[in-house]
């Protein structure tokens, strides 16, 4: 052993001077040099080595020492899957760099993990400490758990590093500062970095950087202050698809003068507000900072500024929906709601078509697989449903729609082989963005059909109806306590829909085959409105929507004898086409005028497949079962009908 080694061993106040210089994996020993070493059980009064270690604490190891319970004089790799405390720090490393992997637990009573040259850490367990990972070095981490710096002393931080990388995905926290950041940073947020003591001892940040910064969120950051930058010239750019929350009332401060008049003012930096931007609290620019906001696929804003000075922002948009400014105020619409009405229309149209009696094959059996028109009157009833996940496109974001109804009506045969009927429902539907608005609209309509024809048939629908809607829509606000505002607004409207089908029978022994083709379209016309609840001060214009969808399919259809009755079977794939078009929707908002422009239609092409059961309990009752789903490049849906068709 050197004299260096001694002296080192003397000044960490070690009693035991054991040596392992083997590269295999031994036991621990509470002191030794350069380990090699697995601890399963437990060592009560830490380790300590006098070189480099490399150690592996299973799940069933506890390490825990009164100063440090792992402490390296040079590097040290550390793997945690069990417990590693100490009243003063968990892991602690002089002069080289730690990489500490952790899926357990490790605490300090004063910092959990402490290197003090520099850090590496992998986290998805739980590091706690006034400070939980500290370096006057550079800090690398990636977290999947947390990481939490007590509020119990005032000046304690989740992550303090000069320089930082950080990727979180989980829960970073400090009492003074989630993240603080010495000279530089990168940050990688979709987890929640939370400053959380409360003034006025001490203000708390989500994240304080004395330097550039780098930072993209797309989760939470929180604290009095959200995010403050101070003695950044240029190198900072805030890429915000999140949350951020300055409880205190500053939720971004691009100065660095909030707190502080002696910091050194930032400037010449860049701001960018995602289209999931939301902000709690005041964003304060910079001298000569830039700010782009997205305007495409996201939820509505209204963003407020305070200049540099008094200076305008220097504000520009980013894609092109709508956007308008008043003074230092900016807004942004989210047009989905309006883009998705014609689907609701188009819905309801195939809804209803799916739950009529409708053209049926006959069979060798002796039965048919849905009502066909005969001399007698048939009454009918039916219900029906579908719901459609619509992906992000141009301006709109995702969303769901649901639509659903209950029909009835009578159908009469003539001796001309045509079959008329007329019906009148229900409806209601409801379309989802994803988490900023809902529309729900109801349907009273009435309609007429005719089919006629035996192998060779049609049939054809015509529906007109009223609606009543009522809009919900959530509006990111950053002036506003709670960062969101809610606007609500009724309108009514009108709508006609056309279903027409054609096709041919072919029977090949007990299984008839049918190929067909078939059109829906759907028109309707909605009224202007003027929202309230939101600062935004929303009116629309009235407008209009259209929808056609064409449907080239094949029908598999077959029948048994059951039960006294008669089953039939129907398996059925069709290529589907629709397109949906809107007129420009346009209004005012923030008083000033807007139009949407292209970007709120959708064209969609897909698969269907579907099956159904119909049950004739005797010649003059039977009861439908069809279901399908719908495959296509604008998402995903499902749909439904039940009917019961008698005979008088």
């Amino acid at each position: 052993m050197t004299f260096a080694s001694l002296l080192r061993g003397l000044l960490l106040g070690s009693t035991a001077l054991g040596t392992i210089t083997t590269a295999e994996a031994q036991d621990c020993l509470d002191f030794g040099i350069d380990q090699t070493c697995i601890n399963s059980g437990n060592l009560p009064g830490g380790i300590i080595d006098d070189g480099s270690i490399d150690l592996t604490n299973t799940s069933t190891g506890t390490i825990y020492g009164a100063f440090s319970g792992v402490q390296t004089w040079l590097d040290g790799k550390v793997d945690n899957l069990g417990s590693i405390g100490s009243d003063t720090f968990g892991v602690l490393g002089f002069t080289g760099t730690l990489d500490v992997r952790n899926r357990g637990s490790i605490h300090g009573g004063a910092i959990a993990v402490f290197g003090i040259a520099g850090a590496k850490v992998s986290n998805s367990g739980d590091l706690s400490g006034i400070f939980g990972i500290f370096s006057t070095g550079d800090v690398t981490a990636l977290n999947l758990g947390s990481i939490v710096g007590s509020q119990g002393v005032g000046d304690s931080y989740g992550i303090l590093g000069n320089t930082v990388d950080i990727e979180n995905r989980g829960l970073i926290s400090g009492g003074f500062n989630g993240i603080g950041v010495g000279t530089s940073g990168r940050i990688v947020n979709s987890g929640s970095i939370v400053g959380t003591a409360v003034g006025p001892a001490y203000f708390s940040f989500g994240i304080m950087a004395r330097g550039d910064l780098q930072l993209a969120n797309s989760g939470t950051i929180q604290g009095e202050y959200g995010v403050s930058v101070n003695n950044s010239t240029g190198g900072t750019v805030i890429d915000n698809d999140g949350w951020i929350i300055g409880t205190d009332g500053i939720a971004i401060d691009m100065t660095g003068l909030s707190v502080s008049a002696a910091t050194t003012a930032s400037s010449g930096n860049s701001l960018i507000l995602r289209g999931r931007s939301k902000i709690d609290g005041a964003i304060l620019l910079g001298d000569g900072d830039t700010v782009r906001i997205e305007t495409d696929g996201g939820m509505s804003r209204l963003v407020t500024f305070t200049g540099w000075e008094g200076e305008p922002a220097d504000v520009t948009q980013l894609g092109k929906g709508v956007f308008v400014q008043d003074g230092e105020t900016y807004a942004t619409l989210d047009t989905t709601s309006f883009a998705r009405q014609g689907q609701g229309l188009l819905a309801l149209s195939q809804g209803i078509a799916a739950a009529a009696p409708q053209h049926g094959a006959q069979t060798p059996a002796g039965g048919s697989l849905s009502t066909k028109g005969t001399d007698g009157p048939t009454g009918w009833a039916g219900a029906f449903g579908a719901s459609l996940q619509d992906d992000a496109r141009d301006q709109t974001v995702a969303s769901t729609g649901r639509t659903g109804g209950i029909v009835g009506g009578m159908t009469i045969g003539t001796q001309g082989g045509l079959t008329f009927g007329l019906f009148a429902g229900l409806g209601n539907g409801v379309s989802d963005v994803e988490g900023s608005s809902s529309t729900e609209t109801d349907y009273r309509f009435a309609g007429l059909s005719v089919q006629g024809g035996d192998a060779a048939w049609f049939d054809a629908r015509l529906i007109a109806g009223m609606t009543d809607s009522d809009s919900r829509r959530t509006v990111a606000d950053n002036t506003i306590i709670g960062g969101l505002a809610t606007g609500t607004a009724s309108f009514a409207g009108d709508f006609a829909a056309l279903h027409l089908g054609t096709g041919r029978d072919f029977h090949m022994g007990n299984v008839v085959w049918t190929p067909s083709l078939s059109l829906d379209a759907a028109t309707g016309q909605f009224d202007g409105y003027t929202e309230t609840g939101t600062a935004q001060d929303l009116t629309v214009d009235s407008r209009e929507t259209t929808a056609l969808s064409l449907r080239l399919g094949v029908e598999r259809s077959e029948s048994f004898e059951l039960a006294g009755g008669t089953l039939g079977t129907v398996l059925s794939l069709a290529l589907v086409s629709t397109n949906v078009s809107n007129d420009d929707i346009a209004g005012t908002l923030l008083g000033q005028s807007f139009v949407t422009g292209s970007g709120v239609g959708a064209q969609y092409t897909g698969v269907a497949i579907g099956s159904g059961l119909t049950f004739e309990m005797s010649p003059s009752a039977s009861l439908s079962l069809r279901g399908e789903g719908v495959f296509s490049d604008g998402g995903l849906g499902g749909s439904g009908a039940l009917a019961l068709n008698v005979k008088f």
